[in-house]
């Protein structure tokens, strides 16, 4: 097999030496892994310890505890709310911490509304917590794995992982409405 190059200077293809050919290999190499890295690294995906770490509390002496799951949880329940977590940022944002709904105004992994960081401080003053969100808190994967699990543990202490999905794309009454079907059919995809 014979691979040609166009030379500049020469104006006219030359035959590419194995040299050559091994060097342009490596560069082509160096390129693929340097952009594999830096996508992992402008939307990365957390690692198993920054996971475990983002469940830990937000809250105050006063407040209740909010955790991902009780301390008496197995690990099989801790393991299906991660899951669950998991595949909602897949379904909301392709794992982008960054993403922007330009129509809707959601923003983030878990493409958080405004009004989701208001209702999530508003569970918080409810529950005397002096820790408050803010909207650029939505781009901080931690914190909003952090706000949808106050949101959830809130209204969703004994809801169905549908249910919690459901109300999560349709509002409160997500779980009765046609519309949120499709989306949780895409959760139960990467469930």
């Amino acid at each position: 097999m014979k691979i040609y190059t166009y030379d500049k200077q020469a104006l006219k293809y030359k035959k590419l030496t194995k040299r050559d050919f091994f060097i342009n290999g490596l560069l082509l190499i160096s390129v693929l892994m340097l952009l594999l890295l830096l996508s992992f690294w402008i939307g990365r995906i957390m690692t198993k310890d920054e996971l475990k770490n983002s469940f830990t509390t937000v809250n105050t002496m006063s407040a209740p505890e909010w955790i991902i799951v009780p301390e008496n949880a197995s690990e099989n329940d801790t393991i299906s709310i991660t899951k669950l977590i998991l595949a909602m940022i897949e379904v909301e944002s392709n794992g982008n911490n960054n993403a922007i709904n330009p129509v809707s105004g959601a923003s983030g992994c878990l493409q958080l509304l405004p009004i989701m960081v208001q209702e999530v401080n508003n569970i918080l003053s409810k529950t005397n917590s002096n820790k408050q969100y803010n909207l650029e808190d939505r781009f901080d994967r931690i914190k909003s794995i952090q706000m949808f699990n106050i949101w959830r543990i809130y209204h969703h202490s004994n809801s169905t992982w549908e249910t919690i999905a459901r109300n999560w794309n349709g509002g409160p009454n997500g779980y009765k409405m046609s519309a949120t079907v499709h989306y949780w059919n895409k959760i139960k995809r990467y469930l």
